[in-house]
């Protein structure tokens, strides 16, 4: 078994030695993914500096429906997450389910603990 693992080896040897040689081989490996990676770059700036204000854009924009930003709402979510945080473990998990055993293990490590 072990003659076969340095018989691959030897064969991949010559295949990487004489893919190297390729012309071909080298454009794909080596110049094709630097040219995407400056294009990547390139590009967005290219696009920027092209695109005005006058060009016909149309503006996007984001409406909350959720009223999150609205200082009332969100007062209002502050104490929700408030609440949630100081509710013990035991509120979110099902008292007779799978987690409920392994809940309550880590209550009792975390009350041994500290």
């Amino acid at each position: 078994m072990l003659g076969v693992t340095s018989d691959a080896g030897v064969i991949f040897e010559e295949e990487f030695r004489r893919q190297l040689k390729r012309t071909s081989w080298r454009i794909f490996t080596v110049l094709i993914p630097a040219l995407l990676l400056i294009a990547a770059v390139v590009a967005p700036i290219v696009a920027d500096r092209f695109s005005g204000e006058g060009s016909g854009q149309k503006l996007i924009g984001y409406v909350d429906t959720s009223g999150i930003t609205d200082p009332w709402a969100a007062a209002d979510a502050r104490e929700i997450l408030a609440a949630v945080a100081a509710a013990p473990a035991s509120a979110f998990t099902p008292q007779n389910g799978p987690l409920a055993g392994l809940m309550a293990k880590i209550e009792e490590m975390s009350e041994e603990h500290g």
